[in-house]
């Protein structure tokens, strides 16, 4: 009985251990000429912890309330952290269809949240207007300035129909984690028109490299359209980066004639670092960790260990983040070696 117990116990720490939580953020179905089939478009996004590598969904379509039938399709593994738009088409039999619902999983782990894998829509009549959304260019728009980087895009309505609103967003991802994200509504567009806009991103979280993946994405704001052809609705451009990143690590170690020990934590990165932990060594024993608060750039957090008097060749060492809060640019220089006199 107690093994079994273990057992169980056992897999559900494996299955949390292992979990992603994948996130269906919104569905959109638009039927082709004479309701022959679907094209239905998915916004996946994994919140984590781990990765699916397992995706898929389920697919369930009905006419008023009753079920008409179910498909299962595999999708690409999705990285934790990360998004994506999903496109499939669904043939559909003949009558009417009135709504689809879809469910997003994985089909080997368990999902951390199942309560946001299910959305669903009513199917429109297919008299819908058609447009094809392209994206023409995106480019760097001007250097990197004051934590911003400004992309342009050239967009272009190829018909035949005009859009009255679109939607366009921008995602900046490093090593497949997203840094920086922005959107732009799209007015008017008639058939044949182009456009040229600025989607200026902020750069508020730590670059560890100097390139990024830039995912640019166009898609109509309401469900009233169709595209005819979806590939090129996005576009993916390398960003060169200027890496920012924090650097901590202890300096200024002095006793004083009373038997004070001074010392100071400095962020000589070009980002500000977050709240981390300062640890003292004395003799190889750890004796004190202090809280070191946010530093910009430059800044400096001085500390104090009072009242000790320090035998000679007493071995006392600083070690700044000493829980590896913070993603720095070096870690090398976080402990710092001073012997007294």
């Amino acid at each position: 009985m107690k093994f079994c117990f273990a057992a169980v116990i056992l897999l559900i720490c494996s299955l949390a251990a292992g979990s992603a939580d994948l996130e269906l953020r919104s569905l959109a179905a638009i039927p082709e000429a004479e309701l022959t089939a679907l094209q239905i478009t998915l916004d996946l996004v994994n919140n984590g912890p781990q990765n699916a590598d397992h995706a898929a969904c389920n697919v369930y379509v009905y006419s008023g309330g009753r079920l008409l039938f179910t498909q299962n399709r595999s999708l690409s593994p999705l990285a934790a952290s990360t998004s994506r738009i999903e496109t499939l088409r669904v043939e559909l039999p003949p009558g009417p269809v009135t709504s689809l619902k879809a469910e997003i999983y994985d089909s080997v782990e368990a999902d951390v949240q199942p309560s946001n894998n299910v959305a669903q829509v009513n199917i429109k009549a297919p008299n819908l207007k058609k447009a094809d959304l392209q994206i023409l260019e995106a480019a760097v728009g001007a250097s990197e300035q004051r934590g911003k980087l400004a992309i342009r895009i050239r967009l272009r309505n190829n018909g035949p129909d005009s859009v009255p609103a679109s939607v366009l967003s921008v995602e900046l991802s490093v090593f497949e984690n997203k840094v920086a994200a922005n959107e732009r509504k799209i007015g008017r567009l008639a058939a044949g028109e182009e456009l040229e806009i600025t989607v200026p991103l902020a750069l508020t979280k730590t670059i560890s490299t100097t390139i990024g993946d830039c995912h640019v994405k166009w898609n109509f704001a309401g469900q009233d359209f169709s595209d005819p052809k979806i590939d090129d609705n996005s576009y993916l451009l390398s960003v060169p980066l200027t890496p920012k990143m924090p650097d901590l690590l202890p300096q200024g170690l002095l006793i004083d004639k009373r038997g004070n020990l001074a010392f100071s934590i400095v962020n000589k990165g070009n980002f500000r670092s977050g709240a981390s932990v300062t640890a003292l060594y004395i003799n190889g024993a750890l004796i004190q960790r202090f809280n070191t608060p946010e530093l910009q750039p430059g800044a400096t957090k001085k500390y104090q260990y009072p009242g000790t008097k320090f035998s000679p060749d007493t071995q006392i060492s600083i070690v700044s983040d000493f829980n590896a809060d913070v993603e720095e640019a070096s870690e090398v220089n976080n402990k710092v070696n001073f012997k007294s006199d």
